[in-house]
């Protein structure tokens, strides 16, 4: 929060160039008066931090004393899915975890900030859980022959029919990047330098 311009260099992996150093992706600065643990009750007024990692580094929800749980951006409606096909994510094996979790956690209400409040989180994981690991798919039917992460990236967005500017490519990009890490700790694919470009094949 305090140096915004740390989201558009993590997504790009340098410095950001001017077009993804937009308020979309690079908020202006603001102070923190207050950094609390990722879980425990954080003051006086009974409000508690919930660990729910995956769609960024050391996310949180926050459960209220009337057992509201405020799920954060862990989870997204299935018309926001739909609308944006990848959805964004550092850690898909974190995000696929802190589903399980949430599929476990009661609580009076669950209020998530892409998708409507309610009583049955349920439903709404599962969606998410299909989401994710329906890209994961199309990323191994992309790597039957050795393909660098431009290709899938590319190959991925024209099956869900998606056309992106830059900061949407940049977003989608480290989405993949999650996913390929993933895949390739599962075993499911090998990634391997070959005339200098980094290329990903089925194992």
């Amino acid at each position: 929060m305090e140096n915004p311009t740390l989201e558009p260099m993590l997504l790009w992996s340098a410095f950001p160039f001017e077009a993804i150093r937009n308020k979309f992706l690079q908020a202006k600065a603001s102070k923190v008066d207050l950094i609390i643990a990722n879980s425990g009750a954080f003051d006086e007024s009974g409000l508690e931090a919930v660990p729910l990692p995956g769609h960024f580094l050391d996310m949180i929800g926050v459960r209220t004393p009337d057992d509201v749980l405020f799920t954060a951006d862990a989870l997204f409606s299935g018309e926001v899915i739909e609308k944006y096909g990848i959805m964004f994510v550092l850690d898909v094996q974190g995000a696929l975890d802190t589903f399980d979790r949430l599929e476990a956690t009661e609580a009076r209400w669950f209020v998530p900030s892409h998708a409507p409040a309610t009583e049955d989180i349920g439903p709404l994981v599962e969606t998410n859980r299909r989401g994710m690991l329906r890209i994961g798919e199309m990323i191994l039917d992309c790597c039957t022959d050795p393909s660098s992460r431009e290709f899938i990236v590319a190959a991925v967005a024209e099956r869900l029919g998606l056309s992106m500017t830059p900061s949407e490519y940049v977003l989608n990009s480290a989405a993949i990047s999650a996913h390929l890490t993933r895949l390739a700790r599962n075993g499911a694919l090998t990634p391997a330098v070959e005339e200098g470009v980094l290329l990903w094949r089925r194992s």
